[in-house]
């Protein structure tokens, strides 16, 4: 079982995480094309020149 301390602490890390992630997210687009998967599970391509397209779409499990 999960203490509610060790829990306040994994929420932090994931916090850092996701900041991390974004600014290295950021930083990546400005010199190569990046494809991630949004929410809806669109395949989004981002290029260095700003420009983004949707390129596909994954089908979600059930």
């Amino acid at each position: 079982m999960i203490s509610d301390k060790q829990r306040v602490e994994l929420a932090k890390k994931q916090a850092m995480l996701k900041i991390l992630y974004q600014a290295w997210l950021t930083e990546k687009r400005k010199y190569a094309i990046i494809t991630v998967v949004d929410n809806e599970g669109n395949l989004i391509e981002y290029h260095p020149s700003g420009n983004q397209r949707t390129v596909g779409h994954v089908k979600q499990p059930a």
